[in-house]
């Protein structure tokens, strides 16, 4: 599971809280922030440990590094505003010390899980350390390319991600981002500089996936929100309003080629519903003002997400055989009680060793699953369940098994798609046969 769901609630959940606390028992510069100032005497306290119960959780699940995330933006905050007493303040002293007393125990168990068992083979090395992993290997390490975990990145990979990620607002993050920050707005500084010193630490990072992106989205939301709040000149309302309504045409469009080309079940009528929901917004939201083409924005965004999480990846997920195999034994369970093998009372399936990993089997299977070579298949009478590509049924053979097929998936890497998976026509070329097989001797 990925963590970057737990980290953006749990990190923006902090930065609210230390902002709170930031704010405490001060004068408000502006109209603006006044509602925001803390007044009661027990607020500051309170914001500090749920301000630093929050990190503390957001470092358990991630490590060290989501500090600068929290961190950062209150540093560009205060330098800006020349407010040099905060960092005197013994409530950020007190936050550090709690905050590291919240990360305690996940301490703790890194200890007695590795610290304390030199002898565990860890990425093929013993005497590693839980802890040092915890600081440093799996932070600086996928920084720096020196951990167990490498990766080839490329410094431009997240400027361009974020075009499609944060779509429809994208463009209006770029130039809320741009623009001179405003001093008046509540917290915005705080997001800037959170998300842009995030934003630098993840396009140097060796190690770049685009789901990490993710826990930035609260603080980019605020600041696009804030940019279009703020826009008043006729001309910049103009442009926003023709970027929106272009970006609102275009979502649909790039929808309904998804639908002819795929051909997943009732295909057509998906075409004509989402048509007919894609021109609903333009005659329900008429406005000339600029909340009309956000409105249909925040429309369209709804509706592609809606198709692609509830009809598209559905579809798609067919097509990832280790979740399907899974599920057919989920659903069999007189296949398994006949031919599942028993490692202390606990049903086993086998992956081959010399195959291709299969973590979508080992997920969605009943029971255990264990990766075992050739060689080291258990020779079980009644025999054992094997799921494996249809190209080892040879090498199954000819270790002098008896392979008795179960039953067939197609598997294609999901999670990076093809124009080739995509197009029905050319599919059957890029699907890879795997089989659930009866394996005896």
């Amino acid at each position: 599971v990925r963590a970057e769901p737990y980290l953006t609630g749990l990190i923006i959940g902090a930065v609210y809280h230390f902002y709170k606390a930031s704010r405490a028992n001060r004068a408000a510069v502006s109209p603006a922030e006044d509602s925001w100032f803390p007044r009661h005497r027990l607020s500051l306290p309170w914001h500090i440990l749920a301000g630093s119960f929050l990190a503390g959780c957001a470092c358990m699940t991630k490590g060290p590094f989501v500090l600068i995330t929290i961190g950062a933006g209150f540093l560009l905050d205060w330098i800006w505003g020349k407010e040099w007493d905060q960092f005197r303040h013994l409530r950020w002293w007190l936050a550090i010390v709690l905050t590291l007393v919240f990360v305690l125990p996940e301490l703790v168990c890194l200890y007695l899980q590795f610290d304390r068992h030199p002898e565990k083979l860890v990425y093929g090395h013993t005497g590693v350390s839980g802890i040092r992993f915890f600081f440093w290997d799996s932070q600086f390490g996928r920084f720096f390319n020196t951990g167990p975990i490498k990766g080839s990145g490329d410094p431009f990979f997240y400027f361009h991600t974020v075009l499609w990620a944060f779509l429809p607002w994208s463009l209006l993050l770029y130039a809320a981002i741009l623009r001179r920050p405003r001093r008046h707005v509540p917290g915005e500084l705080i997001c800037l500089g959170g998300a842009l010193a995030s934003f630098l630490v993840f396009s140097l990072s060796r190690f770049q996936l685009p789901h990490y992106l993710n826990i930035l989205f609260p603080f980019f939301s605020i600041l696009t929100a804030s940019y279009l709040y703020g826009v008043h000149r006729r001309g910049t309302r103009k442009t926003i309003r023709i970027l929106q309504e272009v970006i609102n045409v275009l979502l649909p469009l790039l929808v309904l080629p998804l639908c002819w080309f795929f051909r997943f079940n009732g295909w057509l009528l998906v075409m004509v519903v989402v048509a007919v929901l894609a021109i609903a917004p333009f005659v329900l939201f008429r406005s000339q003002d600029l909340s009309a083409p956000i409105a249909r924005s925040f429309w369209m965004s709804m509706l592609v997400f809606a198709f692609i999480n509830f009809i598209f990846y559905p579809a798609i997920l067919r097509y990832q055989a280790g979740t399907q195999a899974g599920r057919y034994l989920a659903t069999h369970p007189k296949l398994r009680a006949e031919t599942f093998s028993d490692l202390g009372g606990t049903p086993v399936a086998y992956l081959l060793r010399e195959a291709p990993i299969s973590y979508s089997f080992e997920f969605d299977a009943p029971g255990m699953v264990v990766k075992l070579p050739v060689d080291s298949l258990p020779r079980i009478v009644g025999g054992i369940i094997v799921f494996a590509p249809t190209s080892f049924r040879d090498t199954l053979t000819a270790k002098g098994f008896r392979v008795t097929p179960i039953q067939h998936f197609d598997f294609f890497h999901t999670s990076q798609l093809t124009g080739e998976f995509i197009n029905y026509r050319t599919r059957a070329n890029v699907l890879t046969p795997w089989e659930l097989y009866r394996v005896a001797h």
